[in-house]
């Protein structure tokens, strides 16, 4: 896993509730010719061995979600993606940390215990999403149950 910069999200104009729920992606300040990842604000982006992983949140001042999305080595098509978000929840991420090529967690303010993402580049078995996200909660706090909206 390596991080790089490579990547900008295309914003968008007009009434938030208006705005798709994709965003086009420029690549080395080119925009792509047809990409798209969900979100609208690139928080991270890494190059692994499966693709790039782009961290993405929905810049909503009521509800934040946090979206992360697996990309082709190619960039040609999105493999991947799952979203954690909970009406009237913000989520807002403070820390990732790789644990392998394929999975990383991830922390957000105000929660405790964090999240486990797990990336695999083809669904092995057919049932596994290329992306999925557990939570894990210590205990010490409610957890919200998560609206789980995935792109497999």
């Amino acid at each position: 896993m390596t991080p790089v910069n490579r990547f900008k999200l295309q914003g968008h104009i007009g009434p938030y509730k208006s705005w798709p729920g994709h965003s086009r992606v420029f690549v080395d300040g080119t925009l792509h010719r047809s990409l798209a990842v969900p979100g609208y604000i690139l928080l991270h982006q890494y190059e692994t061995s499966l693709g790039y992983v782009f961290i993405t949140n929905y810049d909503c001042l009521f509800e934040e979600a946090i979206t992360v999305t697996l990309v082709s080595a190619g960039l040609d098509r999105v493999i991947g993606f799952e979203t954690i978000s909970t009406w009237y929840t913000t989520y807002l991420l403070e820390e990732v940390e790789w644990l392998d090529e394929q999975h990383f967690r991830f922390t957000c303010d105000g929660f405790h215990g964090d999240w486990l993402v797990t990336l695999r580049a083809h669904h092995a078995p057919p049932s596994a999403p290329s992306v999925s996200i557990t939570r894990r909660a210590d205990g010490t706090s409610p957890t919200p149950p998560l609206q789980r909206i995935g792109g497999d």
